[in-house]
């Protein structure tokens, strides 16, 4: 098989619509919703890019894999991206993986779900809010972690006081209230001044 250029494959794979924010994690294996050319696509994708043919995708075979897809991923979302994909955590990315993968990311995502993967990006923990009641919440270590993934200089100290802020002295923040801050409110502009 001629190898091609990741330019020219980036540009065919365009037709999967990819939003990298659909991506789910793991769960249950499935028969494929793509048709015989979208699965022929992904399995010339993945031979392409498995670069010592042990029908894998290492994670150095990972990274070129999401730029041709058009994907310019920070080391954190590759390694959300490549640990999502890598359904049995042997560190390997197979076939199978591969086309679940590019099949959560190239199927619209409802308002609830691109929420639910915004919560997720900050890694949020899961504490017991009441007896046997758990919640998955972001806390100031969270909000810290993802401050510095992005090169501010913050304290966490700093991250708590202004979940503090955020939610009315709340030390930690649920997806209820993620959900609140997420959903715009349409405010009236101002009116422009006669004198400007």
């Amino acid at each position: 098989m001629a190898q091609e250029s990741p330019t020219s494959l980036s540009k065919r794979h365009t037709n999967l619509s990819i939003d990298p924010s659909a991506a789910k994690p793991g769960g249950t294996k499935q028969n494929t919703s793509f048709n015989a050319d979208q699965l022929a696509e992904c399995k010339e994708l993945f031979e392409i890019f498995d670069k010592n043919n042990d029908d894998y995708i290492d994670k150095s075979e990972f990274v070129p894999m999401m730029r041709a897809l058009g994907l310019n991923l920070s080391k954190q979302e590759l390694d959300m991206f490549f640990a999502r994909m890598d359904d049995s955590g042997d560190g390997l990315i197979e076939f199978p993986e591969l086309v679940q993968f590019l099949e959560g990311i190239s199927r619209p995502l409802s308002a609830e779900e691109e929420l639910a993967e915004a919560f997720d990006f900050f890694e949020p923990r899961v504490i017991e809010i009441e007896r046997n009641v758990e919640a998955s919440v972001i806390d100031p270590k969270s909000l810290y972690k993802i401050f510095m993934d992005m090169g501010e200089d913050i304290s966490e100290q700093e991250c708590a006081d202004m979940i503090e802020a955020a939610t009315g002295g709340k030390e930690v923040i649920d997806f209820k209230t993620f959900q609140r801050f997420c959903k715009s409110t349409k405010r009236p502009r101002p009116a422009a001044s006669a004198d400007a």
